[in-house]
């Protein structure tokens, strides 16, 4: 079933409050953009979210205005949408439904504190129809947090018409593959740097850094200072288009992150037909299920190594029929035809059950 669907969302920028609005097939795009505060200090802060909440109302009213009273309300992250969410909740008095897929309720990430952020989300659960959730351990911190909702897991989807094998495009030139906005706190980039370092000791590898952000040149000067030189390329921002292309000409994913949600980049590697080596964290230990995947302890940059070297001593090259293999069980959950499915049972259930 195909369903007309209108997206409202706010940010903030250099100008004027405007709101823009542009239409492709059955997908209505409604955007506000609102002045951004200058300052700090809790006078800023309070400011700042009161031009989100009013943009973002904007939005929404511009999205009915368009398509008319919405059947169901589906919000995606809690925060910092709750701030807006109950009066909008109690105007058009229609199901609602929450996808949250923050790594912030995790542990080893730590971002859900603060009274307001943990007062509006908890009011928020209260008024939603059921909360969708990436993975049973992101399930779990939210409860640890207070949280209570009727939970259902719904994965993160990839276009399948971008991220798909491509038959003709790998050799066997060791390739390893890193794409993220480089934040190193999270993706922990200079221990994968590290570790890399010491694989290519005994092995011939390069690795390809994909992303953009603030740590960027500092990352790049700190595998200089490990003598990476011309085996680490950092490439920086890329189209979707362009990383499935790396994606189907380098050998494997590697994240060592120290904590994530359901990553979106292992999704797209995987339905690339790319195995992937990444850490036990989020909902990762129940996406990794090839045996050409590794799973290995957060941190641990040691079991990363023997992990590189066992992939080129065991694995590599992988050939075409399991990157086929691959590609297809990742379709199968993750594309958009799989998903889409899953989500309108999930609409439908809301809208029949009193």
């Amino acid at each position: 079933m195909t369903n007309t669907v209108s997206v409202a969302t706010a940010f903030s920028h250099n100008g004027a409050e405007t709101v823009e609005s542009s239409s492709a097939e059955n997908v209505h795009e409604f955007l506000a953009r609102f002045p951004k505060t200058n300052g700090k200090g809790i006078i800023s802060s309070v400011k700042k979210l009161r031009r989100y909440r009013n943009a973002l109302r904007l939005a929404v009213d511009a999205a009915v205005r368009k398509n008319g009273k919405p059947d169901v309300i589906h919000i995606h992250v809690a925060w910092p949408v709750a701030l807006a969410a109950d009066a909008i909740i109690r105007e058009y008095n229609v199901p609602v439904i929450l996808s949250e897929h923050w790594s912030g309720y995790l542990p080893e990430d730590g971002n859900y504190s603060g009274m307001l952020l943990k007062h509006y989300t908890s009011a928020l659960f209260s008024k939603v129809k059921l909360v969708t959730v990436v993975s049973d351990r992101m399930q779990q911190a939210m409860q640890k947090h207070g949280l209570h909702a009727n939970f259902k897991r719904l994965p993160n989807a990839v276009d399948s018409t971008i991220f798909k094998l491509n038959t003709g495009t790998n050799d066997n030139t060791l390739r390893w593959l890193h794409v993220s906005m480089l934040v190193d706190r999270e993706k922990n980039i200079r221990g994968l740097l590290r570790a890399f370092a010491a694989h290519i000791k005994h092995q011939d590898a390069s690795l390809t850094i994909v992303g953009e952000g603030n740590e960027k040149a500092e990352l790049k000067r700190y595998a200089e200072s490990l003598g990476l030189g011309s085996k680490v390329q950092f490439t920086g921002l890329k189209s979707p288009n362009e990383i499935a292309v790396l994606m189907n000409t380098h050998s494997a994913l590697v994240m060592f992150s120290n904590f994530e949600g359901m990553p979106v980049t292992i999704i797209e590697a995987k339905c690339c037909g790319l195995p992937v080596i990444a850490t036990r964290t989020g909902a990762i230990p129940e996406m990794l299920n090839h045996p050409y995947d590794s799973l290995i302890p957060v941190n641990d940059e040691a079991q990363l190594v023997q992990a590189m070297n066992n992939f080129a001593g065991k694995v590599h090259p992988v050939s075409l029929h399991e990157r086929q293999n691959i590609s297809s069980e990742a379709l199968a959950v993750y594309g958009y035809q799989a998903v889409n499915k899953q989500l309108d049972n999930l609409y439908n259930e809301v809208l029949t059950k009193k």
